[in-house]
């Protein structure tokens, strides 16, 4: 599947998120409301703690770290029962909602 997203890495800007070669704005802030790419509908988007940033710049860096955990989980044997393999399905749901459009 071909990303839906922009892919990363991400930065900051100042006045809001962009990808790191300056072609596309990921959010971006104007009169105090955040703004996606996509719409100028601010309510769903606004981010009350500024420690949010660094979670939305880790995004891109998040999901490939998951994708290859699964990849390396898929290749082992891991007994019935070991933590493991609740963590690899925490991480496939995780891949499959950043996946969903």
């Amino acid at each position: 599947m071909s990303a839906i997203y922009t892919p990363g890495p991400w930065e900051f800007s100042g006045c809001g998120i962009s990808s790191k070669d300056g072609y596309a704005d990921i959010l971006y802030v104007e009169d105090g409301h955040v703004y996606s790419e996509y719409t100028s509908d601010s309510a769903s988007l606004e981010i009350p703690n500024p420690a949010n940033i660094s979670l939305i710049l880790a995004a891109p860096d998040l999901l490939e770290a998951l994708e290859a955990m699964g990849s390396a989980l898929g290749t082992v044997t891991v007994p019935k029962g070991h933590p493991l393999l609740a963590a690899s399905e925490k991480a496939s749901a995780a891949i499959a909602k950043a996946r969903t459009q």
